[in-house]
């Protein structure tokens, strides 16, 4: 797996906003802002669809519902904002399909790659040129970004008893149970993100030290060490040793950039136990997890791949249990009982 760092450097852009998203939630607060209806959406959608491009049609055909899905979800501005967020994306849409065989915006939109490919998709364009596409689509990986004067506060983690609800929602989830389970295990069990989740392959898992863990690398190829406790090990070991070179969640699924909500809404007409799931609340659950646990905390924030500036952890902190004063005695004298630094 080459070089891997526990202590990686700061994330690029695009690794940062996915971590903000998926780690707070918009709190309750009255906010003046539009939201788009279903008509409004399939407006958007179908002017899109009506524009017509010089390009390969076959690969046009394969790459257009993903790149409209990405234009779309943007705040709607005028029918021209969208028209030129769609119309600099296709180009390079097509382009990624048809030498690269796809167009995965979890892989293709980062920065390092688009800074190497737009010369190779628009090489007769100057500089500037370059730059403006650059930009939108670094705008079109971004998403849409939080009203301004949003307050933000994380998702609460789960207690011990709806964690084991969600656990019997996976069992009772029929022939999307593999599934359930795999998507509770990496981020209940593991503590991946949402787009660590849909790019997490079976080579991230390994045996290190006698234990098993997840190797997850960052948008920079660098990695932060996962060890697993047993019963997340006992369901990724073996798809891992299937499909080394595949995804682990649903590798046969195509609606890759909303792999997870699809697959959520598939679960719950199975079972209504798995309502309450979020990645943020099962991720925050692990998190909450190891801060109880007598891990030194640099640890905690080197697993969980929390950086200088993140809230996360303090916010987390006011969710769990206050220890009393015999518990705070017992655990200062047991992590120096060692040391002799008492003595």
């Amino acid at each position: 797996m080459g070089r891997r760092y526990l202590d990686s450097p700061r994330l690029s852009d695009a690794a940062a906003n996915q971590r903000a998203e998926d780690d707070v939630v918009p709190a309750a607060v009255r906010v003046a802002r539009t939201v788009e209806s279903d008509e409004q959406q399939a407006r958007r959608r179908e002017m899109l669809l009506k524009w017509t491009f010089r390009l390969d049609p076959e690969a046009v055909e394969a790459v257009r519902e993903t790149v409209i899905a990405l234009t779309i979800r943007h705040r709607f501005r005028s029918d021209e904002s969208d028209r030129s967020l769609y119309k600099q994306t296709m180009p390079y849409a097509v382009w990624c399909h048809r030498y690269l065989g796809r167009f995965d915006p979890d892989i293709d939109l980062v920065d390092h790659v688009l800074v190497d490919r737009i010369p190779k998709v628009w090489p007769q364009h100057a500089e500037s040129s370059r730059a403006t596409r650059m930009a939108s689509l670094r705008r079109l990986r971004r998403g849409p970004q939080p009203a301004a004067g949003r307050r933000r506060r994380p998702q609460k983690a789960f207690d011990q008893r709806g964690l084991q609800d969600l656990y019997r929602g996976a069992e009772n989830a029929g022939k999307y149970k593999n599934a359930a389970h795999v998507l509770l295990g990496l981020s209940a069990g593991a503590g991946l993100n949402s787009a660590e989740i849909v790019r997490a392959r079976g080579d991230w898992f390994s045996e290190e030290h006698g234990l098993p863990c997840l190797y997850v690398p960052n948008e920079d190829g660098e990695f932060r060490v996962v060890p697993l406790e047993a019963r997340t090990a006992a369901r990724l070991r073996p798809l891992a040793k299937e499909r080394p070179d595949e995804r682990l969640f649903r590798p046969t699924a195509r609606a890759y950039s909303s792999l997870i909500s699809d697959t959520n809404l598939l679960i719950l007409r199975q079972t209504e136990l798995w309502r309450p799931f979020t990645v943020p609340r099962a991720r925050h659950t692990w998190i909450s997890r190891l801060l109880s646990m007598s891990i030194p905390f640099t640890t905690v924030c080197a697993m969980a791949g929390i950086k200088p500036g993140n809230s996360l952890p303090s916010d987390l902190v006011g969710d769990l249990d206050t220890p009393s004063t015999e518990d705070v005695f017992k655990a200062f004298k047991t992590a120096h009982r060692h040391t002799g630094a008492l003595r």
